[in-house]
């Protein structure tokens, strides 16, 4: 099993860095709602019953990963990559 510090900064999709779910620290997935939106989610999250609560629209992932985890998008290309993702959530 690889170490919660490598497995959450080794794999990233849109320019958003995946992170482990706070609650079973195991890599949260990306996935794609019957809408069309795509959203962050623990592999915990089932909806018929009370496992993981966590999942995140885009904007809401962004937004934790500012307030939780900065480190995880300090290089100028993450930070410009979730500049364009925030703004297309704003228009």
């Amino acid at each position: 099993m690889a170490s919660t510090a490598a497995s959450s900064s080794a794999s990233q999709v849109g320019g958003l860095p995946w992170i482990d779910c706070p609650k079973y620290k195991i890599q949260v997935i990306r996935r794609k709602s019957k809408a069309g939106n795509m959203y962050y989610t623990c592999p915990n999250n089932f909806s018929n019953d009370d496992t993981c609560a966590n999942y995140w629209f885009e904007d809401q992932y962004l937004a934790y990963l500012c307030a939780n985890h900065p480190d995880k998008l300090m290089s100028k290309w993450k930070v410009y990559r979730a500049l364009l993702l925030l703004l297309r959530f704003k228009a």
